[in-house]
């Protein structure tokens, strides 16, 4: 519980803006349906398009602006 509301506070300061408070999708996809535009929705996967990012749809990588901790959080969030 403590891990998903720290994830959960790390994704509505960094990932809400776009997409969405409840992840429904903004700007960016929407990350509540059974559709993964990268990967297949696994830990694994949401871990490197948050690290890494997808520039070419606009994602930046937060790889070294959020710790290990965070990363993990608003993985386990997701």
């Amino acid at each position: 519980p403590d891990m998903l509301m720290s994830g959960k506070m790390v994704f509505d300061s960094k990932c809400a803006a776009c997409h969405g408070n409840e992840g429904q999708g903004v700007i960016g996809p929407n990350l509540t349906d059974k559709f993964w535009m990268h990967g297949q929705g696994q830990r694994k996967d949401i871990i490197q398009v948050i690290s890494k990012g997808v520039v070419q749809n606009g994602m930046p990588g937060w790889d070294g602006m959020i710790s290990e901790n965070e990363l993990l959080a608003v993985t386990g969030y997701v």
